[in-house]
């Protein structure tokens, strides 16, 4: 617990300096999202009057908002949505059959990663264009890196059932630091009004961008941390905010 809680806290210090996204200027400036629930928003890689928000409920995608303090806040900047493909290739398919983004990482003007819910993937994209990144995973091209693992080891569910092994799914958010990409899920066993969970866990994967063409991601060694958390969130927006606001503070 407290290396993954020493992990999570140097990779959120390590990123906080370059994601600071300024909204306290003009008092009442408001800007409705058109998708309920945002899961995640970032700063622009280099352009701090500029941040990026998932949206998963109505629309499916990562928009660029101008967030400028001494401009109002807008959405027609000129720069292309990021349009989830429907060729993911995830790891398992969704219980309801559906595929929602649940946070969304920016870390250079070209690179950008979602993850991605029920397909369980982990997408790169180019922020700049709008069109998806390929990734060579285990030989083959795809749009996306599956996360999904077989967890093994001793465990005990969250309704006190001990465990060897169980099926990550459910991813909740995504960073990367140096050369390591970090996903974490959530690890539901049932769903319903009354869940059971396993451990939380953060998958862990090596990138290699050195071919502007091509980024290939491998599972790292050690594959996985697991975690009593019950889930792991890289993201600056409430999933009940539902837009963006910018205040006096």
């Amino acid at each position: 617990m407290r290396s993954l809680l020493a992990l999570v806290g140097l990779a959120c210090a390590l990123a906080s300096p370059a994601r600071a996204i300024d909204l306290a200027r003009d008092a009442g400036d408001d800007l409705p999202l058109g998708c309920p629930s945002p899961p995640g928003i970032e700063a622009h890689a280099t352009d701090p009057s500029v941040a990026f928000v998932a949206c998963t409920i109505n629309v499916l995608g990562v928009y660029a908002y101008r967030v400028d303090p001494a401009q109002p806040l807008a959405d027609e900047l000129g720069i292309p949505i990021y349009d989830v493909p429907a060729d993911l290739n995830g790891s398992l398919p969704d219980p309801n059959g559906t595929v929602n983004i649940d946070d969304v990482w920016i870390e250079a003007p070209a690179l950008g990663w979602v993850t991605t819910n029920g397909h369980d993937t982990v997408a790169p994209f180019d922020p700049q264009t709008g069109q998806p990144r390929s990734v060579l995973f285990e030989g083959i091209s795809r749009l996306s890196a599956p996360a999904g693992r077989t967890i093994t080891g001793s465990f005990t569910r969250t309704d006190g059932v001990p465990v060897t092994s169980f099926p990550s799914n459910l991813t909740s958010g995504v960073l990367r630091t140096g050369d390591r990409l970090l996903v974490s899920t959530s690890n539901f066993a049932t769903f319903g009004s009354n869940p059971v969970l396993y451990p939380g866990t953060v998958l862990l994967f090596d990138v290699d961008d050195s071919s502007p063409t091509q980024l290939v991601v491998t599972p790292a060694d050690p594959p996985w941390i697991v975690s009593l958390l019950e889930l792991v969130h890289f993201c600056l927006m409430s999933s009940s905010q539902q837009s963006i606001r910018s205040r006096h503070v």
